[in-house]
């Protein structure tokens, strides 16, 4: 029987999201309505329950318990007992941030605690993964994206200073987009000159046109991209206004964050195509679909018509090549 074994969960380093989980707002109470143990946030795989979590000099710990009547309960925490595994990663959901000017990072001043798993590989810039408020776990880039766009809704907040698009800002001024910075900046000191004599051309005006030029453009396409991410069920409906203010503060990351979005599954034409997932999948989509299958009842039936793809979703789960025939 493994012993109890005292993890830190969850501290105030700088996470790879380049934000910290503020202790004193992490919000605990569900988490101990149902203290489960997972492991590798994989939902559906229960290997034990936490115990005794408590907030001490600034740390969240917490005591380990494994289910040892089932396989991998018993696995993990016999790894975990002779010393292999070693690190717990907590799931939060982030409400708020602001923007901390000495650390150059995010501060989540109030946020909620999901779930605690065994990892792997945990270390303070990993032992964290973000969900949105549907419970959905979030790539780097959405939660990046996520994050700013609470950034946009908290007070007080200092947003950190932009990078210049200097490709776009040399079209603007009807330069080449290999336009140097010099070059550019010429460009706007002559664009902002009062009109000259020589050719009586006025070129505050010219310039104020094409700055509003780009910014229509740019506009005109942010709309044509949320709506697509709409159409694809990538975002929903209610989200469109949240993703054109985004654009408005950063189109880059915005457009970043939308194509890094997947499209769902549907179900329906997985089931009619014999439960097989698309070979367009990421290894995490995969090892979400090894879990989907495996509830429904289809893992069977994807080995036997479908053994390559099977392999797959099997070793992208488990990380090994399935021993079964």
């Amino acid at each position: 029987m493994p012993k109890p074994k005292t993890f830190r969960v969850s501290d105030q380093t700088i996470t790879c999201f380049n934000v910290r989980i503020l202790s004193s707002g992490l919000k605990i109470d569900a988490f101990l309505a149902n203290p489960v143990m997972l492991y590798m946030h994989v939902r559906g795989r229960v290997i034990g329950k936490w115990n005794n979590l408590r907030l001490e000099n600034n740390e969240w710990l917490a005591e380990s318990e494994f289910d040892t009547e089932i396989e991998l309960g018993a696995e993990i925490g016999g790894q975990v007992d002779r010393g292999f595994l070693n690190a717990a990663s907590i799931v939060a959901e982030v409400h708020e941030v602001v923007w901390n000017e000495d650390l150059k990072c995010y501060d989540a001043t109030s946020s909620t605690l999901q779930e605690i798993s065994i990892v792997d590989v945990g270390g303070n810039r990993n032992a964290l993964k973000l969900c949105d408020s549907r419970g959905e776990v979030l790539t780097e880039d959405q939660a990046k994206g996520y994050l700013l766009q609470l950034s946009n809704q908290s007070k007080p907040f200092t947003k950190p200073q932009e990078q210049m698009d200097y490709k776009a800002i040399a079209l603007a001024c009807g330069l080449a987009e290999t336009a140097t910075q010099e070059q550019i900046v010429a460009e706007v000191i002559k664009l902002k000159a009062p009109v000259t004599p020589a050719d009586g051309t006025n070129y505050k005006e010219k310039y104020e046109a094409l700055v509003k030029k780009q910014k229509d453009e740019q506009d005109t396409k942010a709309i044509k991209l949320v709506d697509a991410a709409i159409a694809e069920k990538r975002i929903s409906a209610d989200q469109k206004d949240t993703y054109i203010k985004l654009f408005a503060t950063d189109f880059s990351l915005a457009e970043t964050v939308l194509n890094s979005m997947k499209a769902p599954v549907d179900l329906v034409a997985l089931a009619a195509a014999g439960g097989q997932p698309p070979l367009t999948l990421t290894d995490e989509e995969a090892a979400k679909k090894y879990d989907e299958l495996d509830r429904n009842g289809k893992l069977v039936k994807l080995m036997a018509d479908n053994r390559p793809e099977f392999d797959r979703i099997y070793n992208a789960k488990w990380g090994k090549t399935y021993s079964g025939k």
